[in-house]
């Protein structure tokens, strides 16, 4: 499974500026989409 935190922050690194809040939910709905494949 995907940890959210751990991907946001390489994110962040790779963009040199924190995410956005459009972002961070389509993060989000990434790692439950993958979640939910695994499952």
């Amino acid at each position: 499974m995907i940890h959210l935190e751990q991907l946001s922050l390489e994110i962040e690194n790779k963009l040199q500026r924190p995410l956005m809040n459009e972002e961070k939910q389509l993060l989000e709905w990434v790692c439950t989409q993958t979640a939910n494949q695994q499952s």
